[in-house]
């Protein structure tokens, strides 16, 4: 007997919890483990933020836009192999994406700033992982990488930065990749509409000569500009900043994910 003093009732409890114990350990022998589909995936997220784009007038709010729009389409083309989500504008005159090969990160800032040469942008870029379902389309996405990213452009709007701010890289990446953003970024914003043309054409790998005669001026002028530009050094800091950039490439694991 029980100490209740009813042991047929004490036998069905145990019984009872008996049984939901084998259903229990059951259920977890039968459980199914998480797929790759399932998990979180490394990625790079980008979000971007027009400055002061409220405080336009109207018609040239919307030209921004436009501008925005077509730079977009643009971006999504030229480097749809290291996107992992395209771009696309979200809120107002914010838009982000997803990559999967962070080492074009210095073209993709680069293509931003010159696309849209009356407005000033602020980037944000944070690394991290990405919860499932993932999209073709960077909407309705969230996880680390994307809390970085919005991060970033905090930070970036606190300290009144331009030319990309990063978090998420680790403490030491971070701030190697965010000075030399800020030197880069500093270095295009001295520059004349004539050396940023120059410029461009230097990072695509023309030659002085091709250079001299697509823009009709002498080989001279453009040496001369390239040297005021400083273009060797800041060639140098692109590869510095892709180079630290490509430690953090995620393209295997969203090869893995497509299988």
């Amino acid at each position: 007997m029980s100490a209740s003093g009813h042991p047929q009732k004490a036998s069905a409890v145990n019984m009872q919890a008996s049984t939901k114990h084998i259903m229990s350990t059951e259920k977890k022998s039968h459980a199914k483990p998480p797929t790759e589909g399932d998990r979180p995936l490394p990625s790079i997220a980008v979000i971007g933020d027009i400055v002061g784009s409220k405080q336009l007038p109207q018609a040239e709010r919307s030209h921004v836009q436009r501008q925005l729009e077509e730079l977009l389409n643009r971006i999504n083309k030229r480097y749809a192999k290291a996107i992992g989500a395209r771009f696309l504008v979200t809120l107002g005159d914010e838009f982000q994406g997803v990559l999967k090969q962070p080492d074009i990160i210095p073209d993709l800032i680069w293509d931003i700033e010159t696309g849209l040469p009356k407005a000033e942008v602020r980037i944000g870029i944070g690394y991290g992982t990405l919860n499932p379902p993932l999209k073709r389309i960077a909407l309705g996405m969230d996880g680390p990488a994307f809390h970085a990213a919005r991060a970033a452009i905090e930070e970036a709007r606190k300290h009144r930065t331009r030319g990309g701010f990063f978090l998420g890289f680790g403490q030491a990446e971070d701030m190697l990749l965010n000075s030399l953003a800020a030197l880069l970024h500093r270095q295009r914003a001295t520059l004349t509409e004539n050396q940023l043309v120059a410029l461009g054409l230097l990072r695509q790998g023309y030659s002085q000569s091709r250079i001299a005669d697509k823009l009709g001026i002498t080989k001279q002028a453009v040496n001369s500009r390239a040297k005021s530009i400083g273009w060797e050094a800041y060639l140098q800091g692109e590869e510095a900043l892709r180079a630290i950039l490509k430690r953090f490439d995620t393209s295997s694991a969203w090869l893995r994910r497509s299988r």
